[in-house]
Order: structure tokens, then C-alpha cells, then sequence
């Protein structure tokens, strides 16, 4: 019902949309870009995908191994990914 009226709209203004389109409940959670957007008492809470915090954690640990000064700038880029999220940074990337 809705989706169809934000289809309609779309096309009006000459846009359209994928057959991945959908509408999610956020008490359920959506994950999107490597977060996973979740509603609780009100209050959106946005954490990191397990896969995610997986694929960043292993990359630290090779950097750390073969590329130390890499490491730092991965490491500061990664900071300004996961401020978006609430999550515990520092267990993430030291």
C-alpha cells in the first residue's frame, strides 16, 4: 500500500525503483552498508554488522603485522566509519 504510493511518486518526478525495494520494520532491524539499524524504546540504534567488525578486525591484525604506517591511516579512516554507530570503537580497532 505505501510502497506502491512511493512508486507512483517516483515515477511522477521520472525515478524507479529496484525489485530489492522493500519496507522493513526497524523493530526488527535493517542492515544496510555495513550497519545494522535497529528501534528500541524509541531510540534508533545503529551497530555494526558481526561481518563487518570480522573484515575490519582482520585487516588490522595483518596492517599490523606487514604495514605499520598503514595502520594508522586505516585506523583513523575506520575511526570516522564506526563514530556513526554506537558502538565500542576502541574494541574494535586496538
Amino acid at each position: 500500500m505505501i510502497l506502491s504510493y512511493i512508486i507512483l511518486k517516483l515515477k511522477e518526478l521520472k525515478l524507479e525503483v529496484n525489485e530489492k525495494t522493500n519496507i522493513y520494520n526497524l523493530k526488527q532491524g535493517v542492515s544496510f552498508l555495513g550497519y545494522r539499524f535497529i528501534l528500541r524504546s524509541k531510540k534508533l540504534i545503529i551497530r555494526i554488522n558481526n561481518q563487518t567488525k570480522k573484515r575490519i578486525k582482520k585487516k588490522i591484525k595483518n596492517l599490523k603485522i606487514y604495514d605499520k604506517e598503514k595502520l594508522i591511516r586505516v585506523q583513523a579512516s575506520y575511526k570516522g566509519y564506526l563514530q556513526n554507530s554506537n558502538c565500542h570503537i576502541k574494541s574494535i580497532l586496538y
